[in-house]
C-alpha cells in the first residue's frame, strides 16, 4: 500500500505542477498576436502663404479699381457708371442681377 500511496502523491504533485505552470503561461505569457506599433497621424493644419486679396463689400478687388465718393441726389445709376465706359446694354443686365438684393 505504500508504493500505492507513493505514486498517488506523485500523481497529484504532478498535477499541481502542471496547474500552476499552466497558470503561469496563462498570467505571465502574454499569447496574444503581436502587433508592430505604428505611431499616429497627426493632422497639421496647412499655413496658407498666399495674402487673400483685397476686398471690400465681399468682392475681391483684384485687377479692379476702387473709386470712392458722394453720389449726388437724383444721380442715376446710368449717370454714374455711363461716363466709366460702361454701355446700357451692360447696366440693365447689372440692374437686373441686382434686382433679387437691392432695387438699384
Amino acid at each position: 500500500m505504500g508504493g500505492n500511496n507513493k505514486s498517488k502523491w506523485l500523481g497529484v504533485g504532478a498535477v499541481t505542477l502542471t496547474a500552476i505552470a499552466a497558470a503561469y503561461v496563462y498570467v505571465g505569457v502574454d499569447l496574444a498576436p503581436h502587433v508592430e506599433y505604428t505611431p499616429e497621424m497627426t493632422e497639421v493644419p496647412a499655413i496658407d502663404t498666399v495674402p487673400a486679396p483685397p476686398s471690400a463689400y465681399g468682392i475681391p478687388l483684384d485687377g479692379f479699381v476702387l473709386e470712392q465718393g458722394l453720389v449726388p441726389s437724383g444721380a442715376s445709376f446710368g449717370g454714374l457708371l455711363g461716363p466709366h465706359g460702361i454701355s446700357a446694354l451692360t447696366l440693365d443686365s447689372l440692374v437686373k442681377l441686382a434686382a433679387p438684393v437691392f432695387d438699384v
